[in-house]
């Protein structure tokens, strides 16, 4: 089983005698909203589990805990600049395009005619029958 520190316990922002684990608040903020509809509290544009008061509001966004990770993103760049110059590669020109083939398009169907594959038979029995015997002469002119 999970310890707990009190770091994990916290306190319901409805209802300060509400004290739950920190990984429960998401569900117990859905229930307390409806048990207390009169108790107006805005949520922190940072995260979405702060729920202040009006008054506290702007103090709270200022001074939001998890500020100082939206924040160190938002200024965050290089310590220091090494200098290093990124090279730029000039297009190389070539003769071959393989877009533009005059070469036509692969049918499977005629290659395995003429080539000595064994080609399985569909439809009915009687068209697999006579597929069959198409295929017995078939292999004889390759022999």
């Amino acid at each position: 089983m999970e310890e707990t520190t009190g770091d994990d316990i916290i306190s319901c922002p409805y209802d300060r005698g509400h004290r739950l684990l920190r990984k429960r608040l998401q569900l117990h903020l859905l229930k307390c909203r409806l048990n207390y509809p009169d108790v107006e509290l805005r949520k922190c544009p940072i995260n979405q589990l702060h729920l202040v008061p009006e008054p506290e509001y702007e103090n709270h966004l200022s001074n939001c805990p998890d500020r100082k990770l939206i924040v160190q993103y938002k200024y965050e760049g290089p310590d220091e600049y090494d200098g290093t110059k990124f090279l730029q590669h000039d297009p190389i020109d070539c003769d071959e395009n393989w877009d533009d083939t005059d070469i036509g398009n692969y049918d499977p169907e005629i290659y395995s005619r003429n080539m000595q594959i064994i080609r399985q038979p569909i439809g009915g029995p009687s068209q697999r029958k006579a597929f069959k015997a198409e295929e017995a002469n078939r292999f004889k002119q390759f022999e």
